[in-house]
């Protein structure tokens, strides 16, 4: 038994040079993961040192790793998070890949997400997460025209009846939670807001975060938030349909055009996405947790963005060192 769980257990080491396979485990390519490597491994490095995989005080510093250590390097903590946030499986089932409980994996993904969400923050790749840091992102921005909107994702049904209805989106017909997100022209997640209850409206989410606008630029945002005007912004939103009426032939070329230019934010959505973690249902029931999980999944959405392997355009290529 314990010879198959050697097999199986993933080691950066031995998979990079597996591009297709890094990538589909991991939601990046080699060269992306080596550049997140360097400034995640001394954040990991500093933290292990003194804390054990459950997050206690050492007794004493550890300046190199016990023999017997199922992930001993940096590389192999960051393959063990991406994989577990790119796939969504079972904790027992991670565990059993990498030879932990399911106690260790369940403590090990709280602490390693936490370093992660620091990692993507020091890199400039992390988005504003209330409204001062959005004027920040906004202020000589090369866009004048972003793209705003709400995404959804699945969450465990609670057991308190109240409960289940503050979380039920009538929309999705389930259970779930919300955030508000803000895009730029190249597709770059500028803005995330706190995670909501799945019954808040896209509108009422908006109106609660009380967002601050640059004065001058263009917002292209969905029929769902009719009524949102903020000053010295230029709305562009399609026209809805009036009851018992129909839209004009330039109505309609009109919406084809709006919805056309949109869609940038629709393939955020769909990037931020790529982790199942942020797609299918979490398991995982702590908000800050959940709330940390988006974060991470637009700053490494980011990072693909402005990865110069990659082709987005009409900005690639803009790493820092």
């Amino acid at each position: 038994m314990h010879e198959f769980v050697i097999l199986l257990m993933l080691k950066y080491d031995e998979i990079k040079a597996n591009e297709r396979r890094l990538l589909a485990l991991t939601s990046l390519k080699g060269g992306e993961f080596d550049y997140l490597l360097k400034h995640f491994s001394p954040i990991c490095e500093r933290y292990f040192r003194y804390h054990t995989y459950e997050g206690k005080k050492r007794k004493l510093p550890a300046f190199k790793p016990h023999q017997d250590e199922k992930l001993p390097t940096s590389s192999d903590k960051l393959l063990f998070l991406l994989t577990y946030l790119k796939g969504n499986q079972l904790q027992e089932f991670h565990g059993a890949v990498y030879d932990l409980s399911q106690a260790k994996v369940s403590s090990l993904v709280k602490i390693l997400q936490r370093l992660l969400d620091e990692t993507l923050h020091k890199m400039g790749l992390s988005p504003a997460r209330d409204s001062e840091g959005l004027v920040k992102q906004l202020q000589n921005h090369p866009d004048d025209t972003f793209n705003h909107d709400a995404t959804e994702r699945p969450i465990e049904r609670k057991t308190d009846y109240e409960a289940q209805k503050e979380d039920y989106s009538g929309k999705s017909k389930a259970h779930t939670s919300k955030n508000e997100i803000v895009s730029d022209q190249a597709s770059e997640l500028l803005y995330v807001s706190p995670t909501y209850e799945g019954k808040t409206h896209d509108k009422a989410l908006l109106d609660e975060e009380q967002l601050t606008w640059i004065v001058g630029i263009k917002l292209r945002q969905d029929t769902g938030y009719q009524g949102y005007n903020p000053a010295g912004v230029t709305i562009l939103q399609p026209t809805k349909k009036p009851r018992g009426a129909s839209l004009t032939d330039q109505q309609k070329e009109v919406n084809r055009h709006i919805s056309k230019e949109r869609v940038v934010i629709e393939h955020a959505i769909a990037g931020l996405k790529r982790l199942r973690i942020l797609k299918e249902r979490i398991r995982l029931k702590f908000y800050d947790v959940r709330d940390r999980m988006v974060s991470i999944g637009c700053a490494l959405h980011n990072l693909r963005v402005k990865s110069p392997f990659r082709k987005y355009a009409p900005r690639t290529g803009m790493w820092a060192s």
